[in-house]
C-alpha cells in the first residue's frame, strides 16, 4: 500500500477483502488507485478526485433474502434519525473507473450460478449537489457468449432511469 497525505493519492496492490468471520473471498483488486481532494477536507467537503479499480474479482452469495454483504449494510445503516444542526458534510466521487473486472453471483435457494467478465465501467462521478449520474459499461456473458455494451443514467431522488444498450448473443441459458 502506497499513501501519500501530501497529495491525496492512494495505491493499494494486491487488495483482498473476506467475508464476515470466514477465510472465503468476498472482493479482491489486483490493485487501486484513488486520487483525494486535500484542500477540500479543511470546507468538510470529500472528494475522491478519480478512483480506478484494476481487475476487480467479487462473490454476490443470496439465499432468498440473506445476502453475504449484509453485515456491510447493517454497519453503514443510519441508526439514529435524530436531526442534526451541525454544519453538511458534502461527497463527491468523480472519474470511477473499473478495469477487466468479473462478478460472480450465486442463488443458492434455485440454485442459480452466474458471472459476467471483462466488465468496464466508466462514469464522470457524482458531485454532492448533483442528483444524477452517468455510466459507461460494457461486459461479457462468463459461462456463455454474448456482449453487452451499454451506456445508463440515473436520477437518484425520483429513481428514473435511462439505458441504451446494445446486446450481442447474450446467452442466458445457464439461469
Amino acid at each position: 500500500m502506497y499513501v501519500n497525505p501530501l497529495t491525496g493519492h492512494v495505491y493499494i496492490k494486491n487488495l483482498r477483502v473476506y467475508e464476515n468471520h470466514s477465510d472465503s473471498l468476498f472482493f479482491t483488486a489486483k490493485a487501486v488507485s484513488a486520487d483525494f481532494s486535500m484542500f477540500k477536507l479543511f470546507y468538510k467537503t470529500y472528494e475522491i478526485n478519480s478512483i480506478i479499480v484494476y481487475s476487480p474479482w467479487g462473490r454476490i452469495i443470496q439465499n432468498k433474502r440473506q445476502i453475504n454483504f449484509q453485515d456491510i449494510i447493517d454497519h453503514y445503516r443510519r441508526k439514529d434519525r435524530t436531526p442534526n444542526h451541525n454544519p453538511p458534510t458534502h461527497f463527491n466521487i468523480l472519474n470511477c473507473v473499473i478495469k477487466d473486472g468479473e462478478f460472480h453471483y450465486d442463488e443458492t435457494s434455485i440454485p442459480v450460478t452466474y458471472y459476467i467478465k471483462h466488465v468496464n465501467i466508466e462514469s464522470p462521478g457524482k458531485w454532492w449537489d448533483v442528483d444524477s449520474m452517468f455510466y459507461k459499461v460494457s461486459l461479457q456473458s462468463g459461462p456463455t457468449s454474448g456482449v453487452i455494451n451499454a451506456t445508463y443514467s440515473m436520477i437518484f431522488k425520483s429513481l428514473d432511469f435511462r439505458i441504451k444498450a446494445t446486446v450481442d448473443s447474450f446467452d442466458l441459458k445457464p439461469l
